[in-house]
């Protein structure tokens, strides 16, 4: 199953792979879904109060136990300029309904960390213990 392509040069995608399904974010601003017994991607649907991110948020996807967690990056506007970046994350429960739906709810959204404007998200990943 090929990636999503993005609508445009500068875009980017990130995925990940859920239960039985694989899940990505363009850098457009839409979360897509995909199985192995599907030829192409889906919206997903809902996703109500999520916020848009920035064009130049550094967005990272993980599944965490069934649900889908999401970090990004957001400029923290300072006198002098941009000198801080703070991290936010989402926790997003999905279902399935019928065989070509999945839904979003956003169970939580907050920022949970702040960092050098320096700083540059490389990698997420989840532990289960």
């Amino acid at each position: 199953m090929p990636l999503p392509h993005p609508t445009s040069s500068s875009s980017t995608v990130e995925c990940t792979r859920g239960e039985k399904r694989f899940y990505c974010y363009l850098s457009t601003g839409e979360f897509l879904w995909s199985n192995s017994e599907t030829d192409g991607w889906e919206k997903v649907d809902g996703l109500e109060g999520l916020p848009k991110f920035a064009p130049y948020s550094n967005v990272k996807l993980v599944n965490c136990g069934g649900k889908l967690v999401v970090f990004w990056d957001k400029y923290v506007p300072a006198p002098g300029g941009y000198k801080e970046k703070m991290i936010w994350c989402a926790d997003i429960s999905l279902e399935m309904r019928g065989s070509e739906e999945v839904w979003g709810k956003v169970e939580w959204f907050d920022a949970v960390l702040k960092v050098p404007k320096s700083y540059k998200f490389v990698y997420a990943k989840a532990a289960t213990l």
